[in-house]
Parts: structure tokens; C-alpha cells; sequence
């Protein structure tokens, strides 16, 4: 199945997977993994939340939160306007359990090794 432009996620406890499937990329579905902080920093930005309330959904402090916003900013994940964040990918039908064929078409990359990769 081709991703056709699409940008989506499925999550699971502790995990989010994302599927980036957009024009500008390497031309391949690139599949994301975020876990832990990562995770929970994602989808605490589901409604254009700011800073401080980001940090308490996912319950770490505003350095650590920010830090996440940057590497989802870097990998175009969010939408920033002036303090609020917002996310933009669209939940996937179904959770990680059906979606087997994520992990046939694409490799899986976690966001901190993929941004420690580039330094």
C-alpha cells in the first residue's frame, strides 16, 4: 500500500509510529518510531497546546519538552505559530496491532537515533 502523501500515526502504550509519506522525502515511506518522552510529547500537542502545558501532559520539564519539539520540528512532525504547537500527522484507522504491514514497507527509524545520525 503506497502512503500517497500521507502523513499519519498509530499509537500504542509507551510508542507512536508515524507514517510519512509526503512529497519532499527521500521519494520512500519513512516510518518513524517515538517512545517514552517522545511519545508522550507528541501526543500532547494534538490541540495547539503551549510550552508549559506540553511538559505537563507528558510529565517531564519544559527543557526536555523543548528538546522533543525541535527534533519533531526538524523532522516536519508540528506546526509552530508564535508559543502553540500543533501536530500533523492524523490518527491512523486502527492501533499498532493492525498494522502489520507498516513494518513490512518501510524500515523503522526511532526520532533520537535518527537526529543523533545527523549531527
Amino acid at each position: 500500500m503506497n502512503a500517497g502523501g500521507r502523513l499519519t500515526f498509530r499509537q500504542g502504550p509507551g510508542i507512536v509510529r508515524i507514517r510519512d509519506g509526503r512529497a519532499g522525502r527521500t521519494g520512500a515511506l519513512v516510518v518513524l518510531t517515538l517512545e517514552g518522552p517522545e511519545a508522550a510529547v507528541y501526543l500532547a500537542v494534538d490541540d495547539g497546546a503551549r510550552l508549559p502545558a506540553i511538559a505537563a501532559r507528558a510529565g517531564i520539564g519544559e527543557a526536555e519538552a523543548r528538546r522533543i519539539l525541535d527534533l519533531l520540528a526538524g523532522e516536519r512532525l508540528i506546526f509552530r505559530e508564535e508559543d502553540r504547537v500543533l501536530g500533523l500527522a492524523l490518527p491512523a484507522a486502527g492501533g499498532l496491532e493492525e498494522a502489520g504491514e507498516v513494518l513490512e514497507e518501510a524500515p523503522l527509524l526511532s526520532l533520537s537515533a535518527r537526529a543523533a545520525g545527523r549531527r
